[in-house]
């Protein structure tokens, strides 16, 4: 380009720098102490800046509560064990029973009665599924059965149709009266 050269333009810059640098050791100098060195190059008074400081550490703390709270409702749902017995749907934490539903009210009905699965997640290619119970007779929901594979789901569904003996243990079709081994009255 005519009439400009390259030390012109390097001139300009390097005068830009040390008009900038001046004027921030002209702010510096008036500092007193350590506190105001934040504060210099921003026109936020020293009780401004301190007030969104205590906004970001509550804010912070809250964070971290909700974060501990979550990593310790994940740990007490991995230590949730779930059983079908043959009398009884048990959900166990920490190897105490905490709810247990009786089979036989389940006895003779359709799956789609007391039985709703909700897919909820999939994890390397696997699906989990939440199974909730609920009262064959109200509708209410008696037990929530989380993380639940394809195969855990397959299990509940053979719960309304079979009936075992209280006696010997005989897995019977829940439409007989009697034990097909022992004889007694189902």
């Amino acid at each position: 380009m005519p009439g400009v050269t390259p030390c012109g333009y390097t001139r300009s810059l390097v005068s830009d720098y040390r008009s900038t640098t001046n004027l921030f050791k002209r702010r510096l100098s008036s500092v007193r102490s350590i506190g105001e060195i934040s504060s210099a190059g921003r026109s936020l008074s020293p009780r401004a800046g301190g007030v969104t400081n205590l906004l970001f550490a509550v804010l912070g703390g809250i964070m971290l509560m909700a974060g501990l709270v979550l990593v310790l409702r994940g740990t007490n749902q991995r230590d949730t064990r779930y059983y079908v017995t043959t009398f009884r749907l048990v959900e166990a934490k920490h190897g105490q029973i905490v709810r247990e539903v009786p089979r036989e009210l389940f006895r003779g009905r359709e799956f789609s009665q007391f039985l709703q699965v909700i897919p909820t997640l999939i994890v390397n290619g696997t699906p989990f599924f939440t199974a909730k119970i609920l009262d064959p007779q109200s509708g209410d929901e008696m037990m929530s059965l989380r993380n639940l594979t394809q195969e855990s789901i397959n299990s509940l569904q053979v719960v309304g149709q079979l009936v075992y003996c209280k006696y010997c243990g005989q897995r019977n079709d829940a439409k007989t009266m009697r034990c097909s081994q022992c004889g007694a009255s189902l």
